[in-house]
């Protein structure tokens, strides 16, 4: 009778020691050529039959059965269930998390990502006869088809993976928006109407429809733009706290100080594409009429344009559309930093006059702490706030615009004292006591023009400079040349468009006209 056909083979433990077959995988291991004290191999358990199985047994039985071998791990499965991303040329890895309710990502690096894996299940470690784990078979995968060539915020967009040009981006968290609520807003608009209201009803109005149309535009995910809010008045009278309070949250909870932008010092970086809000509460003490024309094109910027470059080291930068506001908040005493309102200008500004008002700082006197009492008197009444403006301000008729949504506005005081600080008001104020004001020349008197003044830019600078004039030394210091002259006359007819006008004009003569100013 053969022997059994058993598979495995015959191994020496030592010299002088008789060998043993050891089975193979699947056999029974059985002893051979055993000598005295060898310990031959314990009969294997004999193995239930499926009838003998428990419920729990057979359904886990059933399991191993069906599981795919380890080689059949679907990597591409795995990458779409976890949503993993990875930053094209880099050790950023991206899985989604949200903070507080607001969607985003975690950035981590291969390490952290694979102690975060492994958690899920997909494991580190090769199986028996595998050349590769199921972690390396995911991230080969994930680089070669899950790449993005950008991770950053884009200020008014959610997190996500969006398609920007030919670029894939991924957007790396959300505006944290303040869910609308029927309630009582009154706080907020007391707090409104304390800095704004009084007399000045149209500062609120603009201000309500300028906050509106931001809001409006941003819940419905539109890029429509809006002016640069600028708020005037003295130290210490709330001006920052409308920026930070109220305007930020309301927006999405982002800010950021654009300053450096403004002045030269940096591009539009990727921290002012992130940010719904953009804050300026000092502005450095530049006067010269180049860096403030500088500043004010930078607005205009801002204001204006609908797109902006998105730059990264060592890549090409995309072209993105992000949302934002810009604010300004400024002492009355510093007027002469901000960029000259020219014409064009002006209809990208809304200038709004802060008023102190103690009588409404005292509601939170007797608070342990007045600041935090504000503060959490303003959040609490956002949501109703919110609801408001979505659902129940409208704006008047008159103030409505179809570029911004609502009118620009600068407060008359206020725009006043600004042009009172340029140089050419300071022109024109010597134009009316030279021109339109009697003042006296040796033994006599020149008698008041009643009439209006035409002509050149030589004429003036000639009847301006001259010895006998009456502000001659001034007229000499501002009129060296007559090129800047003419710049400030153009400023003049765009500013006083009633006081001074371009005369017809011939192929030898540019005249202006000045009229006399008005009777007091």
């Amino acid at each position: 009778m053969s022997a059994p056909n058993r598979r495995g083979r015959a191994v020496k433990e030592g010299k002088g020691k008789p060998a043993k077959f050891v089975a193979g995988v699947g056999a029974k291991p059985v002893a051979t050529s055993a000598g005295p004290g060898d310990g031959a191999a314990a009969p294997a358990k004999p193995r239930k039959s499926k009838a003998a199985l428990t419920p729990l047994e057979k359904q886990l039985a059933a399991e191993a059965e069906s599981a795919p071998p380890a080689d059949a791990f679907d990597a591409e499965a795995a990458a779409a269930k976890h949503q993993l991303w990875w930053l094209n040329g880099s050790d950023r890895w991206f899985l989604p998390h949200a903070r507080n309710g607001v969607p985003g990502w975690l950035d981590m690096n291969v390490s952290q990502l694979k102690g975060m894996l492994k958690i899920a299940g997909i494991h580190a470690g090769k199986e028996d006869g595998q050349t590769s784990s199921q972690f390396e078979k995911l991230i080969v995968h994930t680089m070669k088809t899950r790449a993005v060539d950008f991770a950053a915020s884009i200020a008014g967009s959610a997190a996500g993976i969006a398609e920007i040009g030919t670029a894939r981006v991924l957007i790396r968290d959300s505006p944290r928006l303040v869910t609308p609520q029927e309630g009582d807003f009154s706080p907020v608009m007391d707090f409104i109407e304390a800095l704004l209201g009084g007399d000045e009803r149209r500062q609120v109005a603009h201000f309500i429809g300028w906050l509106k149309i931001a809001v409006d535009a941003l819940y419905e995910g539109s890029r429509r733009s809006g002016q640069c809010l600028v708020l005037i008045g003295p130290p210490d009278c709330g001006k920052s706290r409308v920026q930070h309070q109220l305007i930020t949250p309301v927006l999405g909870g982002r800010a950021a100080d654009p300053k450096s932008y403004f002045f030269g010092e940096t591009n539009f970086n990727n921290e002012l594409i992130g940010s719904e809000h953009l804050l300026i509460e000092e502005i450095p003490s530049k006067t010269r009429y180049d860096d403030r024309q500088f500043f004010g094109e930078r607005i205009k910027e801002v204001v204006a344009n609908d797109t902006e470059r998105l730059h990264a080291k060592n890549r090409d930068a995309v072209t993105v559309s992000a949302f934002h506001r810009l604010t300004i908040s400024l002492n009355d005493s510093k007027l002469h930093v901000l960029p000259p309102v020219t014409q064009d200008m002006r209809d990208k500004l809304i200038v709004l006059r802060v008023q102190p008002c103690p009588q409404y700082w005292e509601r939170f006197a007797d608070a342990p702490d007045p600041r935090k009492a504000f503060r959490d008197t303003i959040a609490g009444a956002l949501p109703a706030f919110v609801h408001a403006l979505r659902h129940e301000f409208t704006i008047p008729e008159e103030l409505r615009s179809r570029r911004f949504g609502v009118k620009d506005y600068q407060h008359p005081d206020v725009l006043e004292a600004m042009f009172e600080q340029e140089q050419e008001s300071l022109l024109l104020l010597l134009i009316d006591k030279e021109i339109f004001t009697a003042h006296p020349v040796g033994a006599g008197v020149v008698e008041a023009r009643e009439t209006p003044w035409e002509g050149d830019m030589q004429d003036l600078k000639d009847v301006l400079t001259a010895d006998d004039s009456s502000v001659g030394s001034s007229a000499r210091s501002l009129c060296k040349d007559l090129a800047f002259v003419g710049i400030l006359m153009r400023k003049l007819a765009e500013q006083s468009p009633l006081r001074v006008q371009k005369g017809k004009r011939s192929a030898d003569k540019r005249p202006w006209i000045i009229q006399p100013p008005p009777a007091a």
